[in-house]
């Protein structure tokens, strides 16, 4: 059986799924790493339980707490090759706010992060089940270049953002 449990951070979600071995879907930003540790134990995972820190795309707001994570539980990070650069670099690449609101909010978001080489470059496709978890990685470019999305067995999806800006 999978469990979906979402992850309320300061800028965004993170997801846990819990199948025959968890599986961690984004870390949020730099400051959220002790919350997602915490609502990790919380739900009985042990960081050497940890099947893999999976990433939606290659922002802070979805990556910046990788770096803690990874030294807490010694997880494989994973991220489409397309947005690989942002992780090892530690920093969001340029963007073009569309709208006010996006204009603002790139005001007082820090697009630093401590960065991390990801372990796993992913395919445009991918089985998780050598992970624990029944579903697959999907390609969507769009939001980033190198955007996934997770397609669950039960029918669920995990989708980091949709929309690039407007």
């Amino acid at each position: 059986m999978t469990t979906v449990v979402q992850i309320r951070l300061s800028l965004s979600n993170s997801f846990l799924v819990l199948g025959e071995r968890p599986i961690l879907f984004d870390t949020g930003s730099p400051k959220d790493g002790n919350k997602l540790l915490k609502n990790l134990a919380a739900h009985g995972v042990q960081g050497r339980d940890l099947a893999l820190i999976l990433h939606t795309h290659g922002h802070s707001d979805h990556c910046g707490s990788t770096r803690q994570l990874k030294d807490a539980t010694s997880a494989p990070t994973a991220i489409h090759p397309a947005d690989a650069a942002v992780m090892d670099n530690g920093q969001n690449q340029a963007t073009k706010p569309t709208c006010l609101m996006a204009r603002l909010l790139h005001l007082f978001v820090d697009d630093r992060f401590p960065a991390v080489r990801p372990d796993i470059l992913l395919p445009d496709e991918m089985d998780l089940k050598s992970f624990g978890v029944e579903g697959k990685v999907v390609f969507t470019p769009g939001h980033t270049a190198g955007s996934i999305s997770v397609l669950l067995n039960t029918g669920e999806a995990i989708v980091g953002d949709l929309l690039m800006g407007g």
